[in-house]
This record gives C-alpha cells, sequence and structure tokens, in this order.
C-alpha cells in the first residue's frame, strides 16, 4: 500500500511548480520532501521530468528512472532464497519519455483518477530491461544454466518496475502494445489483490475443488471441467500438473481475463465452473472501480 503520511502530503501539496512544458528542470520547480525518499525532478531530462512531476502531483508515486540496486530489490519482506531473482539495466534517460508514452497508454488510461491515486504503487522504477532468472536443466553437463529472461515488469511490496520499450508508442506494432499492456496490467492487477485494493469473494473459491490431484494424465478440457483456467502470463496450464492454489487460480483467471478478449473467452466460457467464477471476478472487479473487460479487449 502506498506510505501515506499526511504532514509529508501537505508539504507536497504546497511545492510550487510552473508548467510542465517548461524547457529545463530549473522551470519545473523542485519538489523537496523532508525525510522522503526522492526528490523530483531527478534532472536528466526535461521531457522526462514534466511527466513524472505532472503524475507526482496527481497520485503521489515517484516514478524514478534513477535509482539504485537496493531501490529494486528493496522489501520490508524477508528475501527467500527460492523467490524469484530479477535484475535491471539503467535506463538512459533521453528514453525515458517513451517509457513513460507506454505506461500512460498501455496502463493507467484504464484507471480512473480516484483508483491510481490510492492504489498505485508507492514508487514505479524505469529501467532498460528488467530480466527475470530461469533455471534449465542441462542433461549434458547434468547441472542447472541459468538464463535471464526480459520482462514488461515485476512487482514487489510498495513498488514496481517497467522496462523493456524502446521504441514511440506509434511505432510499435499492435502485438508489441498488446503484450505490454497485458503483462504490466496483470502485474499491477495482482500487486491490487496483495494489497487488498480489490476484494475476491469467498464464492469465486468455493466453485472449483482445490483437494483434486488431476494428475498427469489430465487435459485442457479436465481443467475447464473442473473450473481453472490457462495462465497466459506464465504460460502454464496448472491444473494438469497435479493440484492447484487458490493463489495459482486466481492469477490464472486475472491473467485470461486481461490478455484475452470477449471472443477469445467463447469457448471456455461453454464450461459452466468457469462461466461461473469469470462472473464472479468480472463483478468484482467492477465494484472495485476496474472494467477488466475493457482492459482485455484493448488489442489497439
Amino acid at each position: 500500500m502506498k506510505k501515506i503520511i499526511s504532514s509529508l502530503a501537505c508539504l507536497a501539496m504546497m511545492a510550487s511548480l510552473s508548467s510542465s512544458c517548461a524547457g529545463n528542470d530549473d522551470d519545473l520547480g523542485r519538489i523537496e520532501i523532508p525525510s522522503a525518499d526522492y526528490t523530483l525532478p531527478q534532472g536528466k531530462d526535461a521531457a522526462a521530468d514534466a511527466v513524472i512531476v505532472s503524475l507526482y502531483q496527481k497520485y503521489g508515486t515517484y516514478f524514478l528512472y534513477d535509482f539504485t540496486e537496493k531501490d529494486f530489490q528493496w522489501s520490508q519482506v524477508s528475501a527467500n532464497s527460492l523467490d524469484t531473482k530479477y535484475r535491471f539495466d539503467p535506463i538512459e534517460a533521453t528514453k525515458v519519455v517513451n517509457l513513460m508514452e507506454a505506461i500512460q497508454h498501455g496502463w493507467l488510461d484504464f484507471y480512473s483518477d480516484s483508483f491510481l491515486k490510492k492504489s498505485l504503487p508507492y514508487k514505479v522504477l524505469l529501467a532498460e530491461d528488467v530480466q527475470t532468472q530461469e533455471l534449465t536443466f542441462d542433461w549434458g553437463s547434468w547441472e542447472y544454466v541459468v538464463t535471464w529472461v526480459d520482462k514488461p515488469s515485476r512487482h514487489i511490496a510498495n513498488q514496481m518496475a517497467i522496462g523493456n520499450v524502446s521504441d514511440t508508442w506509434n511505432n510499435m506494432s499492435a502485438s508489441q502494445k498488446r503484450k505490454f499492456k497485458s503483462y504490466v496490467q496483470t502485474d499491477f492487477l495482482q500487486y491490487c489483490l496483495e494489497q487488498g485494493l480489490v476484494t475476491i469473494p469467498d464464492e469465486f473459491y468455493a466453485v472449483s475443488d482445490y483437494t483434486i490431484d488431476m494428475g498427469w494424465s489430465a487435459t485442457s478440457e479436465d481443467a475447464r471441467k473442473a473450473g481453472f483456467v490457462y495462465d497466459p502470463q506464465t504460460d502454464l496450464e496448472w491444473s494438469t500438473y497435479g493440484t492447484i492454489t487458490r493463489t495459482a487460480d486466481i492469477n490464472a483467471f486475472i491473467a485470461s481475463l486481461v490478455y484475452r478478449t470477449d471472443d477469445e473467452w467463447t469457448d471456455d466460457l461453454q464450461y459452466d465452473y468457469v462461466k461461473r467464477k469469470y462472473e464472479i471476478l468480472v463483478s468484482a472487479f467492477s465494484q472495485a472501480g476496474i472494467d477488466i473487460k475493457r482492459i482485455g479487449n484493448a488489442t489497439f
């Protein structure tokens, strides 16, 4: 949940800022909050700074392109050696505007200002690349091989990190825009769920039986009959690998709602359990102020 300190918020509101179209960072003014973690603008690109300062004024969230490894890895929860590992490459300041444009059109535009003000993470770290570590077993050497795979985003504690946008939004293909939108939106909505910003009704979890071990011979149809869907974010049909947890189930549904259009849901909604859980989630997100079907239907 976003850190809220009333005295600091008052000081932030009093900070004077001139036009966001200013030609240099001095014209932007500076947001200097005692005891705060960061100062805006960061001062390496006037165009990017104008956008970032404007967003901070609206939502109270720090969008940062100049940050440290400690910032990136920071969490209030102790790191577990089994946790997924991530790394980043710093972004050149002149490329930040392109990334901010993708963030605006592929993420922020789908929500009201009031929802974003209460729901955005405390900070969003802007990177050239965000990568996750993957281990694959090499049967030849009988060892695990480490590779780093690009991901559009990652969330942890009260922050998100976003990267892997190298072109302007207008020059990106519809496929590239949709891929970026789908991954970042899924990440953000899972963050919202973890932070208690969206409540999933108990009736969603009451539909399927999580104690059933479907076994290695189970098919996708077996999964649908049991009320479980494919997870496009992780590319896994979790329920055909034995049992499925409540967390994996809700994450798969959220990802499917964000990645898929109405037409792409047609086949799965023929299954009663899937349809029931789908309708429960669409309603739950609507009550939270989120039109999740609009997000899914955006193909650009």
